[in-house]
Parts: structure tokens; C-alpha cells; sequence
């Protein structure tokens, strides 16, 4: 249902303007023009009740007014008149509005409430409304140009969704040169009720979108918009610039958890775990639009180079390693064939290297060669402009290859003037040439992550509306839900077994006489205070290990208990009086599993703001900050990704069995992982899951100090 109300939007029959003037550099008159400009073929009615025609068109004071059914209005009037004007609209029965005017809530309270206002209207009427504080959108197929752009693109099939107005004017400008096409531009600024969540699915699913491109500072409904990229019918190359990727806004979570799982690595995850490509700069994102809407796509990562100076191709050697492409090895009949037509001082293997007195048939020998070579998947293609140089003739040369062969070649012209006619011809042509190596290696980089992407790296909703919300001990968790202090270790124990979680043998001891009558089979024990009175233990020295025998454990009892007695006493907190007391488990690695929730408990079921839980596992410790070999992932996730993942980790050598040890359970501590995510899904409202340290040998995975926050 939202899906074709927003699809309304991009194809309306009729739109209104409201604050159209009769001075063309105001918005409302942009707006109307580029209507106009645009070859909008339905009806347009300019509102303004102080003219009664403007542009050779009748105005009107209301939108009620309106004889006929609106199917859009675009309101560009100051925000102290918006609301009015949206009560109108409902009144008319208007269902899809567009906000273009400022002063809401990023001017702060007063603009807020004036925001607040305007959603309770739409929400009575239920009218959609895209901004406000927005550019406005463009769908040139349908002659929609609803903003205050200074042209309307070509045809083509990039959409672009942006938070950003100005995000939108220069992707269009830099796109004007090279005549790089559009399906739609939609700025969204608040997003007052459209968002990024609500545009996805309508892109995805039009056949005139092939990739889409966004700028986000935040994406609300985080979990929701993830869920919408991995179950799309049709999959999409989907190019992200993130902003506002700090840590600032963190909450303060009193476990190592909190300190390492913050809104850059829940943004990042979500992305890589998606399949969504993230970009750094405005540069890199058109860069990719460009690429995916004119280029074939590679189908493996093995990169064939062509270039006249050895320089060039030895960057281009260096960036292809460093980004995780592989050079491409080429195949004995290729190097024979290279031997054959190339002169002595020519490489003939990988990158080649034509020499700088190349001309253009030198070119084709080499781009034909690599290009019917099997063993390479995309090709990089250098021109550098010496004297005698044909920089037109190869770029010929490269558009013909381009056309005939099944597989991705990327002209890099380095230089500027002597290669702007060259380049203009590759843009004409709608193929995609880049002017600097970076550039062109990071575009191939981004197409070979698509091509490549796991689709199974998220586990499908249908199982996890199975698992979610139904854990056995939701009734005592409700009961024990306190700010920043971990639930008892008692009800941590039961939960960990539910799941799946090994934990050592051990028990919550209220004297000595117990501690002991527990323990004297138990030797070697460790003793130490309650997560729920203490969950940093080892600052405080509240952990005693490596106790041998009853004389260990009676004086390491008493100092502990004569410990926590006089810190509880001066801190003026009630003091459980228990002790836990646990076998020593030996093990040859600590590791670390957490869990740190982003938004609200109601993510899983879409009612929620707010990505979910994050997995962090890796080194762990007491030096887990500060060396943070970690590796993510973002609820629901899949086993193999949780490996794929901890393969990135340093520490994932020694638990392979590195220098020739024994290798130690990685597969027991990867279902460990996946057990805390079926914790956090049983128990939704879990802020956070702290493990550290979970012990690692050659059979088993053992939990010995579990936190959990809610």
C-alpha cells in the first residue's frame, strides 16, 4: 500500500504550485517553470491568492478551489503558513504533498513544533509527504522537474535519494557535461514521514532504475531499511555516502561492549552484511553511479592492465593489491601472442606495458589479447599523453572493445588538456573514463563487491519472527530490568543455557561453608563478586584464580568478602553478600563475544527504530580496548558470515593453529556467536551482552564471566 502511494509521487496527472509569484527567482516561480521546462504533459495550477494569472496560466487562491482532482501539490511558502495550506490540501483531498520550505525543525523547538503540526495534519488526512526542508524531486521520463534545480537531467536510469538539497545540485551539475541520465532525484530533508525506508522498495522495483545512489546522515529505521535491500525481488547496486559516522552521540554502556560498538561500526556492518557499497566522498559516489549505469559488470575480480608508461601501470599494480583485487595472470597463449606483436622492451605479462611510443594499434593488440583472455575478468586501460600519442585514435580503439566484448574496460586518461576531446567522446558514447588510477580502481572495486555479494548473509525474517520475543525467562527479566546493572548471575546462567552458551561449573555461594562444600571437588576454583554488585571485577581485584585447595580458597574468600563489605558500605549500597565460585578452566586463548543494541526493542518486528544488535567477537581480556581485534556483525546474521568475519581478526591465526599449534575450537566459539544472537532476539530488550572472557582450547569454548545489560 505505501509502495503505490509513494509511486503516485514520481507519475501525477495533475500538480499544483503553492506560492508561485510574479518574481521568477522565487521558489514557488522556479518550481512552476521547471514544471513547465520540463515538458510536464498533465495540468499544473499555479496557488496564490494575490494574482489571478501568472506564466499564462490561471491562478488560484486555494487548492480547494481547484475544480479538478489534484494528484500532487508542491507548497513553497514560509513555514509559518505550511500548515494551513497542508489543512487545505486535506480538505481538497490532496494525498501526496512535497515541502519544500524551510524553518522546521532544523532551526530548532520552535520549528520543531511547527513539524509536529504539519504530521499531525498529514496523519488525519493521510496525505504523504515528502520534506519538508527539501529540493524538492525530478522523475524526467514522467516531465516531473518538482524543484528548484537550474536544469532538468537527461533520461537515464540512476536514482538518486538524498537528505541533502545541495548533495542533489551537484550530482546534477557534474552529470550535465557528460550527459549522465536520470530516473529520479528525490531530496527528502527532514523526512517528516517519507524516508530512505519508504523510497527503497519503489526503486528497486522500477525497471527504469539500474543503480541507485544516496546521501544519508541517518537511517532511522535502520533494521527495516536492511531487511528491504535483502529480500528485493531484484537486486540493485545500491551506493551510500554515509555522514555523521561518530561515536559522539553514543550511549555510555557500562561494558567493554559499549566502548567498541558504536553508530561507525553498526553503519558499516550493515552495509557490508547488505551488500550496499559505501562511498567516502561526492567524488567516489558519482564515480559509481556513472560506472554501474554505462559499464558491463565484471564477474570475478581478476584485473588485466593495459598501459604506455611504466609509472601508471606500477600505481595501478599497487592500488588493484591494496584494494583486494587480484592482478590477473595471464594465460601462456596470451603471453605469446604478446611476445609476438609487441617490441622486445615491452612487458608482456601483467600490468603490460606497451612502451610510450604506442600508437593506437598497439593498443588494440593488447586490449584484444587481454580481453579474449579468460583469466581475466575487467580490464584497466592507461593513456598518458606523450607526443605521439593518438589519444582520439585509442579512445576509438577502447569504445569499439568496449562495445564487442562481454566484459568491463575502464579508459584512464591521465592529464587534461589533450585528453578532455578523448574523454568527451568516451561520454558521448555513455562508457564510463576516469582521469585518475584511483578513481577507475575503486569503481571496479565497488562492481566486484556487487557481483560477488553472498545473498545468504542475513538470516531470513520468517526465521527470526520464529525466534523473537520468546525466550522462558522474559517474566524475570521484565522483573530485573535496572539502569546500567547487569541482571543476576542466577538468571544470566539460565538464560546462557537456554541458548546454548557453555559456562563453566559453578555456583553463587551466600558463606565459606557453602563456597567450600561446593568446591572440594572440584579444585583448581576462581572466586569472584556478582556481575549484578560489581561487573568490573578485575580493576577492583574481586577475581581470585588458581586457588589449589581449602587453605586457597578460605583466605581468598575472606579477603574478597572483607572487600566488598567495606566498598559496598562506603559507596552506601546494599551488598547481595554472595559470592560466585567457578571451576578454572584452562585454555590456550581469550576471546570476547558482545552484543550492543542500536534503537529500540521493537526493531526485529519493524515496530522500532534503529539497526539492532550489534555482534562484536575477537581478542579478549583485559586488554580487549586497547588492542580491539574485533570483527562485527549485525543481527540477524548467518554462521557463515560470522566466520567470514572473524577471519579478518588477527587473532583468528592463532585459533587456526598458527606456527604449527594444535587448532583450538573455532567452530564451538563461532556457536557461541551465533547462540548470543539468538539470546538478543529471545530477549529483544538486551542493551547488552559483555563475554570476556569466553575461553578458548582445542575442545571447548567456555563462558567464564558473562554480563548481561538490559
Amino acid at each position: 500500500m505505501i509502495m503505490k502511494e509513494i509511486e503516485k509521487f514520481f507519475s501525477p496527472k495533475s500538480v499544483a504550485v503553492v506560492g508561485v509569484s510574479e518574481e521568477p527567482g522565487k521558489l514557488g516561480s522556479i518550481i512552476f517553470n521547471n514544471m513547465l521546462d520540463a515538458g510536464f504533459k498533465g495540468k499544473l495550477y499555479p496557488v496564490n491568492p494575490k494574482y489571478k494569472e501568472l506564466f499564462w496560466h490561471k491562478v488560484y487562491p486555494l487548492v480547494s478551489e481547484i475544480e479538478e482532482v489534484v494528484d500532487l501539490v508542491v507548497i513553497a511558502v514560509p513555514s509559518k503558513f505550511v500548515n494551513d495550506v497542508l489543512e487545505d490540501c486535506g480538505q481538497k483531498g490532496v494525498k501526496n504533498v512535497i515541502i519544500i520550505s524551510a524553518g522546521f525543525k532544523e532551526i530548532g523547538e520552535e520549528g520543531k513544533k511547527l513539524e509536529n503540526e504539519i504530521l499531525a495534519t498529514a496523519t488525519r488526512f493521510d496525505i504523504k509527504i515528502i520534506g519538508p526542508n527539501c529540493l524538492g524531486i525530478l522523475v524526467p521520463q514522467n516531465g516531473v522537474n518538482a524543484s528548484f534545480t537550474a536544469s532538468t537531467p537527461r533520461v537515464g536510469d540512476v536514482a538518486l535519494i538524498s537528505q541533502s538539497g545541495a548533495y542533489c545540485t551537484a550530482i546534477l551539475d557534474m552529470a550535465m557535461p557528460i550527459n549522465l541520465g536520470f530516473s529520479h532525484i528525490i531530496s527528502f530533508g527532514n523526512k517528516v514521514d517519507v524516508d530512505e525506508t519508504d523510497l527503497l522498495p519503489v526503486l528497486l522495483k522500477d525497471d527504469a532504475v539500474k543503480v541507485v545512489g544516496a546521501y544519508l546522515e541517518e537511517i532511522k529505521y535502520g533494521n527495516k531499511f536492511i531487511n528491504e535491500v535483502s529480500k528485493s525481488a531484484k537486486r540493485k547496486p545500491i551506493v551510500i555516502l554515509k555522514a555523521g559516522q561518530t561515536n559522539e552521540a553514543k550511549k555510555a554502556i557500562i561494558s567493554h561492549t559499549g566502548a567498541m560498538a558504536g553508530d561507525i561500526e553498526v553503519y558499516k556492518t550493515a552495509f557490508e552484511q547488505s551488500g550496499i557499497i559505501e562511498v567516502e566522498g561526492l567524488r567516489d559516489l558519482f564515480n559509481l553511479l556513472m560506472a554501474f549505469s554505462w559499464s558491463k559488470y565484471p564477474k570475478g575480480d581478476r584485473i588485466g592492465i593495459v598501459t604506455n608508461a611504466g609509472g601508471p601501470g606500477i600505481v595501478a599494480t599497487d592500488l588493484v593489491v591494496d584494494s583486494g583485487l587480484k592482478i590477473a595472470k595471464l594465460s601462456e597463449a596470451t603471453v605469446e601472442l604478446l611476445s609476438k606483436n609487441l617490441p622486445p622492451t615491452a612487458n608482456i605479462h601483467n600490468p603490460v606495458d606497451i612502451i610510450g611510443d604506442a600508437l593506437a594499434d598497439r593498443y588494440k593488440t593488447a586490449i584484444q589479447a587481454l580481453a579474449e583472455d579468460n583469466g581475466v575478468d575487467a580490464m584497466i586501460v592507461i593513456i598518458t599523453p606523450q607526443l605521439i600519442t593518438q589519444i582520439e585514435e585509442t579512445a576509438k580503439i577502447i569504445i569499439n572493445a568496449i562495445k564487442v566484448y562481454d566484459k568491463p574496460i575502464i579508459p584512464i586518461l591521465l592529464g587534461e588538456k589533450y585528453m578532455s576531446p578523448a574523454l568527451s567522446r568516451f561520454y558521448d558514447n555513455r562508457f564510463a573514463a576516469y582521469k585518475d588510477i584511483k578513481d577507475a580502481v575503486d569503481v571496479l572495486k565497488g562492481m566486484v563487491n556487487f557481483v560477488t555479494f553472498d545473498t545468504n548473509d542475513f538470516l531470513s525474517v520468517d526465521k527470526v519472527e520464529q525466534i523473537i520475543k520468546s525466550g522462558k525467562y522474559r517474566a524475570e527479566v521484565a522483573e530485573n530490568i535496572k539502569y546500567d546493572q547487569a541482571l543476576p548471575d542466577e538468571l544470566t546462567q539460565k538464560m546462557c543455557d537456554e541458548v546454548g552458551i557453555e559456562l563453566p561449573k559453578q555456583k553463587v555461594c551466600m558463606n565459606l561453608e557453602e563456597a567450600l562444600e561446593f568446591s572440594k571437588n572440584l579444585y583448581p576454583v576462581v572466586i569472584k563478586a556478582l556481575n549484578s554488585d560489581l561487573p568490573h571485577k578485575t580493576d577492583f581485584k574481586a577475581v581470585h584464580t588458581n586457588l589449589t585447595g581449602e587453605s586457597d580458597l578460605r583466605a581468598a574468600y575472606t579477603v574478597l568478602e572483607t572487600r566488598l563489605s567495606e566498598y559496598f558500605l562506603k559507596d552506601k549500597h546494599e551488598w547481595s553478600k554472595e559470592i560466585l565460585i567457578q571451576e578454572q578452566v584452562k585454555g590456550q586463548e581469550q576471546l570476547f563475544i558482545g552484543a550492543n543494541m542500536n534503537g529500540s526493542s521493537g526493531v526485529y518486528d519493524q515496530s522500532g527504530e534503529g539497526f539492532g544488535h550489534l555482534l562484536v567477537f575477537g581478542q579478549g581480556g583485559i586488554y580487549t580496548e586497547i588492542e580491539h581485534d574485533m570483527a562485527y556483525a549485525l543481527v540477524p546474521t548467518s554462521i557463515e558470515f560470522i566466520k567470514k568475519q572473524l577471519m579478518k581478526t588477527r587473532v583468528y591465526k592463532i585459533l587456526d593453529g598458527a606456527r604449527n599449534q594444535a587448532e583450538l575450537a573455532i567452530d564451538k566459539y563461532v556457536d557461541a556467536i551465533e547462540s548470543v544472537q539468538k539470546m538478543v532476539l529471545l530477549y529483544p530488550e538486551i542493551k547488552s551482552v559483555d563475554i570476556n572472557p569466553i575461553i578458548v582450547n582445542t575442545d571447548r569454548a567456555v563462558a567464564v564471566d558473562v554480563k548481561v545489560f538490559c
